[in-house]
């Protein structure tokens, strides 16, 4: 099996210097007729190495019987994430974050903790906008209550 078959096009990186980061798919749909948002990062190499080693956790996993492993690699380890970000020239601080957290390796955050974080952080209100959204875990057998973004709104 084709690893790219089953990762996310959410994440694409090229030369070291350049990446995306994004909600859509690469596919027609995705792209003309669904609302989609994403960030291109352009000369921009720590921005663009932290993004491939995301990259390259979410190939290994989409490799046929991955397996979480017990322990990440140190080369996939990262300084950035909510307590240590990137201090860029955008007159603002950067990090990458992920999900599941089990594909979040040494040093990464995880997309719960980044969007609770922003939803308590802000000053007056919060936007939201989601194609779905269930405060459950749905893909179990049990489905179970789970308020983590509830509970910060």
């Amino acid at each position: 099996q084709d690893p790219a078959a089953d990762q996310p096009r959410e994440v694409e990186a090229s030369d070291g210097r350049h990446a995306y980061i994004g909600s859509a798919n690469s596919d027609w749909r995705s792209l003309t007729e669904v609302k989609e948002m994403g960030i291109y990062i352009q000369d921009c190499p720590c921005v663009a190495n932290d993004i491939k080693k995301l990259f390259d956790v979410y190939w290994m996993m989409g490799a046929s019987g991955a397996q979480i492993p017990d322990q990440w690699p140190d080369s996939l380890s990262t300084p950035y994430n909510e307590a240590t970000p990137m201090n860029l020239s955008t007159n603002g601080l950067v990090y990458l974050s992920s999900s599941p957290p089990q594909f979040c390796t040494k040093g990464r955050t995880g997309d719960g903790n980044s969007i609770t974080s922003t939803i308590h952080k802000a000053n007056k209100f919060v936007y939201i906008a989601v194609m779905d959204y269930f405060p459950t875990f749905i893909y179990t057998s049990k489905p179970k209550y789970w308020a983590d973004i509830d509970t910060a709104l």
